[in-house]
């Protein structure tokens, strides 16, 4: 029985050797590249030659991936049939400013030899005082939405402030959208 069990182990371990390693996958060194920096207060040239440089930069220092922040606060740094462009890009929410971030940002980034990845904040509805314009296109979430908002203990809705306020995570269709 002894050399039964031993020959099965030596068989088993002859088999084994031959197995393939898998090849190691790639290394990410990333780097985060929020909305604010590339968008907020720029013009559209501005704005392409932040990104341009940035990348050549980080593709220079050994980086590899971008995460790039495209939606913040429901709204878009990109095309997008579900919500309307970030103010961050013309001042005026729902404005399209003439140009797509995210299509520019991916052929720069491969151009550079970097992979993309967009960043999306998911639950953040709004920041601010004052709720969302009205006239934004398509309509801003929180205004398509407000039974979308997290709600204290005794039901009451998150009101605009100067903090951000959320869509609640637990409700389906946010989940969805």
């Amino acid at each position: 029985m002894k050399n039964f069990l031993g020959l099965i182990f030596l068989i088993l371990l002859l088999f084994s050797c031959g197995e393939k390693t898998r090849p190691l996958k790639r290394e990410v060194r990333a780097v985060w590249m929020s909305r604010f920096e590339y968008a907020q207060g720029k013009t559209a040239k501005q704005a392409k030659a932040y990104i341009r440089d940035s990348f050549q930069k980080f593709a220079a220092a050994g980086m590899n991936t971008i995460i790039f922040q495209v939606r913040g606060q429901a709204d878009a740094i990109y095309r997008s049939q579900y919500e309307p462009w970030s103010n961050l890009l013309t001042d005026t929410l729902g404005k399209d400013p003439g140009w797509d971030p995210l299509e520019y940002a991916l052929t720069e980034a491969h151009d550079s030899g970097l992979d993309l990845h967009a960043w999306i904040n998911t639950f953040p509805a709004w920041k601010s005082e004052e709720a969302p314009p009205q006239k934004s296109q398509p309509l801003h979430p929180l205004l398509a939405h407000p039974d979308w908002l997290v709600c204290d203990s005794a039901g009451n809705p998150m009101k605009p402030s100067a903090g951000y306020i959320t869509f609640s995570p637990g409700i389906p269709a946010v989940q969805e959208h």
